[in-house]
């Protein structure tokens, strides 16, 4: 018998979805993880909430002038876990149609920053703004298209904070269109060329 690598998520108090267990747990490291064989298309959750800058009900612009109503917003958040990062054909399909990634991780000393570079080309490739948290490693967020909106060296214990913008993940070549082929098409075309 073993353990899964597990992530919950919570609104105001209230479990969304379902546990999502991690896929890949770390060869000899994770030795008593139980890789979880779910279908990854049950990590990706509607999540609703409404502007928190309001006045009597109505929700501000930036410049305090423009009154609107309040409205509440829908993204789709998607769940992986550390090591499932190194799987790009899994991250496209858990990020499937989502907006927002979240992922919790545990780093090894210098590896921290290379991991995370790594990450900034998974919120890329998929279109998605990424939330990573880690312990022992790079915490921080990226936007759909490589901007990274905060990075900061964390470990355990220590509280991290981020404002990451409620934007719609968009439709990128690699994930939507097939782009992830691209390599394969080179390689078969070498020869010819």
């Amino acid at each position: 018998t073993g353990y899964y690598n597990s992530m919950i998520l919570y609104q105001n108090g209230t479990v969304l979805g379902e546990q999502y267990n991690k896929h890949h747990p770390v060869p000899i490291i994770e030795a008593d993880i139980v890789a979880s064989d779910s279908d990854v298309s049950s990590s990706r959750l509607p999540i609703h909430w409404t502007p928190k800058i309001t006045r009597g009900g109505e929700a501000y612009h930036d410049d305090s002038t423009t009154i609107m109503p309040r409205t509440k917003i829908t993204r789709n958040v998607s769940m992986a876990i550390c090591f499932d990062f190194d799987f790009p054909n899994f991250i496209r399909d858990a990020a499937y149609d989502a907006d927002i990634m979240i992922g919790p991780s545990e780093y090894w000393g210098s590896l921290g920053w290379n991991i995370w570079g790594d990450n900034v080309y998974r919120a890329v490739e998929n279109g998605i703004t990424l939330f990573k948290c880690s312990n022992d490693g790079i915490s921080g967020a990226v936007d759909p298209m490589g901007k990274i909106i905060s990075a900061k060296p964390t470990s355990q214990g220590e509280t991290y904070t981020t404002t990451i913008p409620v934007q719609n993940g968009i439709n990128a070549i690699f994930s939507k269109y097939g782009g992830h082929i691209f390599g394969w098409i080179c390689v078969w075309l070498y020869p010819i060329v």
